[in-house]
Order: C-alpha cells, then sequence, then structure tokens
C-alpha cells in the first residue's frame, strides 16, 4: 500500500504556500519580489513581533529551536536555492557553482537584518544584496551582472554603524 502523505497543519501550509517563488524566467525579479514580500510580514504585526519572540525564546529551549530550523527556516532556504538553481539551469546564473550556501546568505542576511538590525529591510537593503549576489553569480554571458532597478551602483556598507543619524557633538 503507498504511504499517504502526511497531512500538514494550517501554519505549515500557511508558511509553505508563502514562501513560494514565482519563476517569471528572470530570476533578479523574482527574488526582489519574494524577498520584499517577506520583509513586509517580517516588518509588520503579527508575524514580526511574534516570529522576533518566538526567536528569542528558542535561544533558550533546543527543541523550540530544532523546530523552529527544521519547519521555517530549511524550507526558507530550500524554496530559496530551487529557485536558483532553476535559475542556473536557465542559464542566468554562472554554470557549475553550488549555490547552496548562497541561497543561506541571502536568506540569512534578511533574517538578520530584522531580528538584529535597526536598519530597515526595504528596496535599498534588498536590492543591494541582490546586486551582489548577481555580481557573484550572475552569468556574464548573459549581460546581466547588477540590479537595473535602482540605476545606480550597488549600495554602499558604510561599516554598520546604526548611529550614523546622530549629529557630531557640538551640533545642534
Amino acid at each position: 500500500m503507498p504511504a499517504t502523505p502526511r497531512r500538514r497543519g494550517a501554519l505549515s501550509s500557511v508558511w509553505t504556500s508563502d514562501l513560494d517563488y514565482d519563476d517569471t524566467g528572470d530570476v533578479h525579479a523574482d527574488l526582489r519580489e519574494q524577498f520584499l514580500r517577506s520583509s513586509h510580514v517580517l516588518s509588520s504585526p503579527p508575524i514580526g513581533p511574534a516570529y522576533r519572540a518566538l526567536i528569542a525564546e528558542a535561544q533558550g529551549d533546543p527543541a523550540l529551536r530544532a523546530a523552529i530550523h527544521e519547519r521555517f527556516l530549511v524550507t526558507v532556504e530550500q524554496s530559496t536555492l530551487r529557485r536558483i538553481t532553476a535559475a542556473q539551469d536557465a542559464g542566468e546564473l554562472t554554470p557549475g557553482v553550488d549555490l547552496a550556501f548562497a541561497a543561506e546568505v541571502l536568506c540569512g542576511t534578511l533574517y538578520y537584518r530584522h531580528l538584529l538590525s535597526t536598519r530597515p529591510v526595504g528596496e535599498e537593503a534588498v536590492d543591494g544584496l541582490l546586486d551582489m549576489f548577481m555580481a557573484a553569480y550572475g552569468d556574464p554571458a548573459r549581460g546581466r551582472l547588477r540590479s537595473t532597478t535602482r540605476g545606480g551602483p550597488p549600495a554602499q556598507y558604510d561599516g554598520g554603524d546604526d548611529d550614523d543619524q546622530r549629529p557630531e557633538q557640538g551640533e545642534p
């Protein structure tokens, strides 16, 4: 008798359906759309604050930490890996390169900003991340190594000081 697929709960189906990438034939556009959509969800109630609290709780609860990793983070990374691997197979990305680490870096960068940084995860952050990804993995033969979304060079990293907006001493 064939195995019956395990029925997932409503929460699991929400996670997986929300993590599916479009495949329009333009990996840059598809990653951008997914990352901006995810960033909005992670920045807004109820998901954003609940996710931060869950991650904080997981630091002292190994079983919760493992469950979050297995049910959510692995799903996010695998979904991203499937999309970028399809792009590689279609010739959009450099052939023959293992993209597993790239998928982890793409996802991890956005989650790091949401969880630990005071910097926003908006269009500039997503475009800068995708500029780096395309510069590293874009197929030079296709001529698109850099985002054309913003019309300029990749965002410059200023060293990570979140206090950039403070006036110098003596300034009002």
